[in-house]
């Protein structure tokens, strides 16, 4: 399908009219203060000293008391999430930070950071991140934009970025991979633009960007900004907006903004797959399961983590913006809704953080739970395993700086990182 282009008068115009409603009204905007790559998006915001360790706490979650949750989330044999203690082990400083990826049969982190480059850390020693690639002359890193998200092609042979052009356009684009196994070496000749869509506001760009287990690309995107959903992209096919578009980069077709095939299963045959979306700041797939997790930002009272079982999801509406969370919005609940499996409240946070399930072998009680937070608190919270519909949301009482909790990171190994918007990395390891 050719998706019209937004004229691009409109959206400089759009773009001044958000800004100004930042400026004048900092978290406290319509916008719900907003997660993603700058703290400029919420007014005033201190990096500080790190949070002192919290106790754990229960974050109120949907559907079940507190009880009957803990008392499903325990019936699961081993691992126990109740003896779980973890702490924050620091790899790398002087970053911006805004995404992680590994590569096939290499122990590096390849890192995003905001204002363009792509640095490679080596995780077992201390030496300054190098950088693989620099496109920041490019960049647009205005209120949520940015270079947002990478990821390499499961063989490891190919570099994507989702990345904000110079007039606010979300792009995507390709390298090919020219060195040897171990590290990664990117051929600047060999850069191919894959998808390309006009945005009409600064924010809810999205930023994900990884392959599927069925070899496809996947793409968050938001419902295009400002609040409300003014555009009403959440529940409109016609506009990759709002949307998880899934692609075929290794299928060269001249499609509306890109080269890319369109998989099968799609809706009606366009590149959208799952819509009802307002921003999904960090979606990931279960390594042992291929269940796809989506960590959605919500408006003014609703942050929501949804989980979505393995194989054909097509057309799967995770409700937005007829819902924020599993309370009316504009109301009533579209058809093929799936609500979320958690949520919590303006007064616990404001903009969640999407991470990852644990598969690692360092902390091994840890194992099977997802791991995710707010960006405004940083602390780092779960959702223990359980069955049924719903979840309960637990701290893991460590945090990071307040406003700046950007990104979580998975190795080949499955052990998670966290990454802070002002520089540091950090290793979750046992404590």
């Amino acid at each position: 399908m050719r998706y019209p282009t937004t004229d691009r008068a409109a959206a400089r115009v759009g773009a001044a009219l958000v800004i100004s409603a930042l400026v004048l009204t900092g978290c406290g905007s319509s916008d719900g203060g907003e997660a993603g790559p700058t703290s400029s998006t919420v007014a005033g915001s201190t990096t500080g000293a790190p949070v002192a360790p919290a106790p754990s706490t229960t974050v109120d979650a949907v559907g079940p008391s507190t009880t009957d949750v803990v008392e499903t989330a325990t019936s699961i044999a081993a691992p126990d999430f109740d003896r779980v203690t973890i702490g924050l082990e620091e790899v790398s400083t002087a970053l911006e930070p805004t995404a992680m990826a590994t590569r096939a049969d290499d122990d590096s982190l390849y890192v995003a950071e905001r204002a363009g480059r792509v640095v490679r850390i080596d995780p077992a020693d201390d030496s300054d991140p190098s950088p693989i690639l620099d496109i920041s002359d490019e960049v647009d890193t205005s209120v949520e934009r940015g270079l947002l998200g990478l990821t390499f092609s499961p063989d490891g042979s190919r570099l994507y970025l989702h990345w904000s052009d110079s007039e606010g356009a979300t792009r995507v684009t390709e390298f090919t991979e020219d060195g040897g196994r171990e590290t990664a070496v990117i051929d600047e000749n060999s850069r191919r633009e894959i998808f390309a869509l006009d945005q009409p506001f600064p924010n809810h760009n999205g930023g994900e960007l990884r392959f599927g287990p069925d070899g496809y690309l996947y793409l968050g995107l938001g419902d295009g900004g400002a609040g409300g959903d003014p555009l009403g992209a959440g529940q409109d096919t016609d506009t990759p907006l709002g949307s998880i578009v899934r692609i075929d980069p290794s299928v060269d077709e001249d499609q509306a903004h890109g080269r890319y095939g369109i998989p099968d299963g799609n809706i009606d045959g366009t590149e959208l797959y799952i819509i009802g979306v307002r921003n999904p700041w960090r979606f990931s797939f279960d390594r042992a399961t291929d269940e796809l997790w989506i960590a959605d930002v919500g408006q003014d009272q609703w942050e929501e983590i949804n989980r979505l079982p393995a194989g054909e999801i097509s057309g799967t509406n995770l409700g937005w913006n007829l819902q924020e969370g599993r309370h009316d919005f504009a109301g009533g609940e579209p058809d093929d809704y799936v609500p979320p499996v958690a949520e919590y409240g303006h007064d616990t946070g404001i903009s969640v953080t999407g991470g990852y399930v644990y598969r690692g072998s360092a902390i091994p009680d840890l194992v099977g739970t997802y791991v995710f937070g707010d960006w405004r608190e940083a602390e780092i919270w779960a959702i223990p395993p359980f069955t049924g519909d719903v979840g309960e949301i637990r701290s893991l009482g460590v945090s990071v700086p307040q406003f700046g909790l950007v990104s979580f990171g998975q190795d080949n190994a499955g052990e998670l990182y966290v990454l802070h918007s002002d520089g540091p990395v950090y290793r979750v390891v046992p404590a």
